[in-house]
């Protein structure tokens, strides 16, 4: 009797965990997602990690469950990573006295060079 408790409560345990995961995180799987597989002390382990939309009453969430052959699933569920712009700019140009104006669309400046290099000024892009 003790054992089929013991199993009852995997499944119910399991098929909680699949319906949170598929409850909270059914536009998550559109997001990007990590996997990874390994084996610790004889038991194969899936490591899943799900980035959804950023959601403030949502923080990192963690689900583990096993599948009837004994492999352990183990997925994290993480608010997306910020993502840096993949594109920066730099324009440069010269204006009649050799000075060189450095426009840089990542530090969102204008920086003043002289003739000789040394920098002149640095002001706010507009």
């Amino acid at each position: 009797m003790k054992g089929l408790k013991k199993r009852i409560t995997l499944i119910a345990a399991a098929l909680t965990s699949a319906f949170v995961i598929s409850a909270a995180s059914v536009p998550a799987m559109a997001d990007t997602t990590e996997q990874y597989v390994t084996v610790e002390d004889g038991v194969t382990v899936v490591y899943i990690t799900t980035y959804t939309d950023a959601d403030p009453m949502i923080g990192e969430q963690v689900v583990t469950w096993y599948d009837a052959n004994g492999t352990k699933y183990v997925n994290t569920i993480k608010p997306a990573r910020q993502s840096e712009p993949d594109i920066s700019m730099k324009v440069t140009w010269t204006d009649a006295s050799g000075n060189t104006y450095v426009l840089d669309d990542a530090a969102n400046t204008v920086t003043v060079y002289d003739t000789n290099g040394n920098v002149i000024s640095v002001m706010p892009a507009k």
